[in-house]
């Protein structure tokens, strides 16, 4: 180990020194720089003896039990929950972000792109267009039918007993030219108000909320807006 630190600051030492000498100041080039290795800390310092960025740190995992803290404010606390307030304006989580107490927000903005369709087919709606889209903007030729994947295949969508999905179905057809009719998939249960909400007729808008019930199946209830 003695070698080794021998080794790192004779480097340093040599890089420092030539440094000095290109930039004209053999007095300073001795000064040097060095690494120092004690147990598991390592301390850098420059040829002027300053500390480097980083300065010290350590060469293993550290373990904190009574938490960590900033100018006697505890961040993380014993149990390594974060106790400061989080004040970046942007951020990535790499996981799923569950919170357990309450919230306040000031406005949250939820949703995807419209994906624009155009067909005189019937079709099936797929779970990947429901994780990406927030909706359908159609502009069916021909009046046709809509229908929901089957819940086996909203896995990924919904996966647990209470999740729940929103979801916009736009017909852009001229009123009275083509209607877009919603049918329910396997496993799913279809919730209509009794004048037809899920017949969308030319001009309209349908807003769908989908939810998984305990015994794996899921209900979705359409609900049309007339202009």
């Amino acid at each position: 180990m003695k070698y080794k630190e021998n080794a790192k600051s004779l480097l340093i030492g040599l890089l420092c020194l030539s440094i000095a000498f290109m930039m004209g100041g053999f007095a300073n080039a001795f000064s040097g720089g060095s690494v120092n290795v004690e147990g598991d800390f390592i301390e850098a310092k420059g040829c002027g003896g300053e500390e480097l960025v980083g300065g010290l740190f350590h060469t293993r995992m550290e373990d904190f039990a009574e938490g960590i803290s900033v100018d006697g404010t505890t961040i993380i606390d014993a149990d390594g929950n974060i106790e400061g307030a989080i004040t970046s304006s942007t951020g990535t989580f790499s996981s799923t972000l569950t919170v357990t107490g309450a919230s306040t927000f000031e406005r949250v903005t939820e949703g995807g792109a419209l994906l624009a369709t155009s067909s005189a087919e019937a079709t099936t709606m797929l779970e990947t267009d429901m994780i990406t889209y927030s909706g359908y903007e159609m502009t069916p030729t021909g009046s046709v039918t809509l229908t929901l994947m089957a819940t086996s295949t909203m896995t990924s969508l919904i996966p647990n007993s209470g999740d729940t999905i929103l979801f916009a179905i736009y017909n852009e057809a001229v009123a009275g030219v083509a209607t877009t009719t919603v049918a329910a998939g396997t496993g799913i249960t279809l919730l209509e108000a009794t004048d037809g909400d899920a017949v969308i007729t030319g001009g309209n808008l349908a807003e769908m909320s989908c939810q998984r019930k305990i015994d794996t199946d899921v209900t979705c209830t359409i609900d049309s807006n007339v202009p």
